[in-house]
């Protein structure tokens, strides 16, 4: 079984030209993975819901993100996206066991679901 790229338009908004890195505002959290993948993890309003064609009746941005993953090339096309509840509202960040949750998903997408994709 192949994975397709989804079909939905959404640049990364971390520019890692920059030092230290430009973030948006409604960023919770981002990394890269080897040079080649970035991730981030967004809190999902209405506007967001609807570019990626997420069904949802109520948003709490506090509580409710997505998570991306994007290739690190210049189009920085997006590769995955998935619905997460992180524990946010934290002043300092978000909480570890969110962050090691979403690393886990990201390296189990690009070790073992990246390599069937279709391009």
């Amino acid at each position: 079984m192949t994975y397709e790229i989804p079909k939905v338009q959404m640049e990364s908004v971390v520019d890692y030209n920059q030092e230290p890195p430009l973030v948006y505002p409604d960023l919770v959290w981002y990394g890269m993975v080897d040079k080649s993948y970035v991730v981030e993890v967004h809190r999902l309003d209405q506007v967001l819901a609807e570019k990626l064609q997420i069904q949802q009746e109520k948003y709490d941005p506090d509580y409710q993100g997505v998570l991306c993953i994007f290739e690190q090339t210049d189009d920085k096309q997006l590769l995955y996206f998935e619905k997460v509840i992180p524990a946010y509202g934290a002043p300092f960040g978000p909480d570890v066991d969110d962050v090691t949750a979403w690393q886990e998903k990201v390296l189990d997408f690009i070790d073992n679901t990246l390599p069937t994709v279709s391009r």
